[in-house]
């Protein structure tokens, strides 16, 4: 693996270090048979005359292709995989010691299914969970994202590119920016007795080193000792990071940094999930510990390869106050504030510096933390602008959280809400006729319920989305209404601003080539010209499941229409036989198709998941008759 830069140790390059084509040369003086070389940059080798005679070079989305082939190799097979470590091509870019990508992606929430393989392909937690009206989709951290571009590869019509020079819109006003240089009264600083103890808890990647390096920077600055003990371990992106930072009033006092059992002043929680770790939470006491902690939820690796994964965050909160009080703790969504504010969520954590010394538990000069900022180095506006927000949300906390909510699309929790909004939309994607049809088995369901005098309505709850989910299947009429109409565009447009070029990315399934290795299809790139042919395509649903629809015919979407028809009639059979007794039964029933997600392969595995969870589920069911 050559990712030219020494782990551990904050990405500093080899004295020495080999080239890739001198590390080819070696292996084959070596005696290695045959050398792959695998980059996700192959272009930039053109000189193959550095290279050995029994090596070749190839992109790093052939690594399987290629592996299998040397496995087929009977003598000794090298491969030297070539790729910067992307934690740290994301801290040169930020240091500006390599340029910004002109290359965003960005997700179409309302054609994602929710499905997962975007994570499956990339591992990347820069793909984070929506909750939307309908279900669970997915969404691209454009402040966290490596540009590495490899979630494009997950089996989904649903990422679009953006090319161009353009950026991050922000939600805030240049007036209200400007307002954020206004002259602050500084607060009564805590005292420090003997030492003050302050805990930084967070996210590998996201700069929670750098807060405590800051901080102790600052406190020297203002003639006070610190010293800093960093708990990375083997923490990469997305791994737990805590640092402990101990401020001593005088540096001849510096003795133990380590914080133990109640040495926690302030807990700078900049993660809900690492602020409730075992050895975070033995340092806390409720009559000392206060805290500020970052209430968004940031998910794990885990999200990657389990689709419905989720944190227990009202249970970390509930142990958190229980353990320091409510009067003693302040939960604030610092990463969406510092998304959609200064349209970074990496200077989240300086924000939550900046409430934390507006509230008066920093022992630490204002002036200090700045030019600590500065002497960082690393983008030190933005930075002070986030560290100033922070300190204002202490007067204005309800304004920002007003600021951040407006536009924020409600999400039903009636079931005639719920109803309601999928009635209407089947009448977009189809027509009235298509909807009644929905609304038709809705109201059986409910009769059912009603005469069987059953309080919850959760069976007709889960028939509800369930259905609607079939019906609105995603065939290529759906894709390009969703794609062609105002909605997205306007989302596009309120996320970035500035000259861009929309490109798609699709596998169809007519034109569509498969890896000769997989027997799956390859997505292809489809330039910005795409979108008239989902202009002229959307209004031409209305030849959905006629003879005359060309795409009818395709396997997939006859099994799209065979599962509509054989859910309505499983509903109305389990409905003739409903009692109180298998009642959880049929509610579980009717929820299978929420396991039916992606397109393609994706799609088909899922189905067959659903259909073998369906026949277990009816067999206790009729067990319960």
């Amino acid at each position: 693996l050559y990712n030219d830069a020494v782990a551990l140790t904050g990405g500093q390059s080899l004295d020495g270090l080999p080239t890739v084509a001198q590390m080819s040369r070696q292996l084959e003086a070596e005696g290695v048979k045959k050398i792959a070389i695998i980059s996700d940059e192959p272009n930039k080798y053109n000189n193959r005359d550095i290279f050995p005679k029994n090596s070749k070079i190839y992109h790093r989305k052939e690594l399987i292709n290629v592996q299998i082939e040397l496995s087929t190799v009977n003598a000794t097979t090298a491969i030297i995989y070539d790729q910067t470590c992307a934690a740290e091509k994301r801290r040169r870019i930020k240091k500006s010691l390599l340029p910004e990508s002109s290359k965003k992606i960005f997700i179409n929430e309302h054609v994602c299914e929710g499905c997962g393989d975007c994570g499956i392909q990339s591992n990347c937690v820069s793909i984070i969970p929506v909750e939307t009206e309908f279900g669970r989709k997915r969404q691209i951290d454009q402040s966290n994202c490596n540009k590495d571009y490899s979630c494009v590869d997950g089996f989904c019509p649903s990422f679009v590119s953006l090319e161009g020079n353009f950026k991050l819109k922000t939600s805030a006003d240049q007036s209200f920016i400007n307002d954020l240089n206004t002259k602050l009264t500084d607060p009564v600083l805590p005292i420090i007795d003997k030492s003050y103890g302050i805990m930084i808890a967070g996210i590998g990647g996201t700069g929670i080193v750098t807060i405590g390096a800051i901080l102790g920077t600052a406190a020297q600055v203002d003639g006070k000792g610190s010293g800093t003990l960093d708990m990375t371990g083997l923490a990469q992106k997305g791994g737990a990071v805590k640092s402990y930072l101990r401020i001593f009033n005088d540096p001849k006092e510096i003795s133990t940094i380590r914080l133990s059992y109640n040495d926690t002043n302030l807990l700078l929680g900049c993660d809900l999930l690492v602020s409730n770790d075992d050895d975070v939470l033995l340092t806390l006491t409720k009559n000392k510990t206060k805290a500020i902690i970052n209430s968004d939820e940031v998910m794990t690796g885990e999200f990657t390869r389990n689709i419905n994964f989720s944190l227990p965050s009202e249970e970390i909160k509930n142990n958190l106050v229980h353990l320091l009080g409510e009067e003693n703790i302040n939960f604030i969504p610092t990463t969406t504030i510092a998304n959609k504010i200064l349209g970074d969520s990496i200077t989240a954590n300086l924000f939550i510096v900046g409430l934390a010394y507006q509230s008066g538990l920093i022992p630490i000069t204002s002036n200090s933390i700045e030019k600590a900022i500065k002497l960082n180095g690393v983008t030190p506006e933005l930075n002070i602008k986030s560290f100033r927000l922070g300190r204002h949300s202490f007067f204005m906390k309800d304004k920002l959280l007003k600021m951040i909510n407006k536009n924020e699309n409600i999400i039903s929790t009636s079931q005639e809400e719920i109803i309601a909004k999928r009635y209407k939309f089947l009448i977009k994607y189809q027509n009235e006729n298509y909807a009644k049809q929905y609304l038709s088995l809705i109201k059986i369901v409910q009769k059912s319920e009603k005469d069987l005098r059953i309080d919850k309505n959760l069976f007709s709850q889960a028939v509800a989305t369930n259905y609607f989910k079939l019906m609105s299947y995603k065939d290529e009429y759906e894709v390009s209404r969703l794609f062609s109409n105002e909605e997205f565009i306007n989302q596009i447009n309120n996320t970035f601003e500035g000259d861009f070029n929309i490109n798609y990315h699709l596998a169809p399934p007519i034109f569509s080539k498969k890896d000769p290795v997989t027997n799956k299809p390859i997505k292809r790139s489809f330039g910005p010209w795409l979108l008239i042919f989902f202009k002229f395509l959307s209004p031409l649903r209305f030849l959905r499941g006629t003879i005359f629809d060309p795409f009818g015919y395709l396997e997939e979407r006859k099994i799209e229409r065979q599962l509509i028809k054989e859910y309505k009639s499983r509903i109305l059979a389990i409905t003739s036989k409903l009692t109180s007794s298998n009642y959880s039964i049929a509610v579980e029933i009717a929820s299978t198709p929420d396991q039916i997600r992606g397109f393609g392969h994706i799609k088909k595995k899922n189905i067959e998941i659903a259909k073998n969870c369906e026949l277990s589920l009816m067999s206790s069911f009729n067990g319960h008759i």
